[in-house]
């Protein structure tokens, strides 16, 4: 009986059961797929979280919320096309307005549940 409980929590467990950890999995590589395909190979995506789905098929930098990285992103968009990947902003989510102040508007391209991939268009 032991044996028969410790494989349901290790395959069904919540949070971190084996089932749960590939169907993460598969969600990721769906995401990965689509934004590669629908983005050029000298994009630079920035997340905070989820780094790991992109990289190293696109340039990855981690601090979606960081004045400092966002700050740093005139230098960047000489390389490549920027993109955003992170939970959705509405018009009162403070990072807007960083990206504003480094003259900078988000525009929605893909959806991903409550993720979405942000296009960065210089307006400066």
């Amino acid at each position: 009986a032991t044996v028969i409980m410790s494989g349901r929590i290790v395959f069904w467990g919540r949070g971190e059961g084996a089932a749960l950890v590939l169907r993460e999995l598969r969600r990721y590589e769906s995401i990965r797929s689509e934004v590669i395909s629908k983005t050029p190979e000298s994009s630079i995506i920035l997340t905070d979280k989820s780094d790991k789905i992109f990289f190293p098929l696109r340039s990855v930098v981690v601090g979606t919320s960081s004045p400092t990285v966002i700050a740093s992103l005139r230098n960047l968009s000489v390389i490549g096309p920027l993109y955003v990947y992170a939970i959705k902003m509405d018009e009162s989510d403070p990072r807007i307005a960083l990206y504003e102040k480094a003259g900078f508007a988000l525009t929605g391209e893909l959806e991903f549940g409550n993720e979405r991939l942000y296009r960065l268009k210089s307006f400066k």
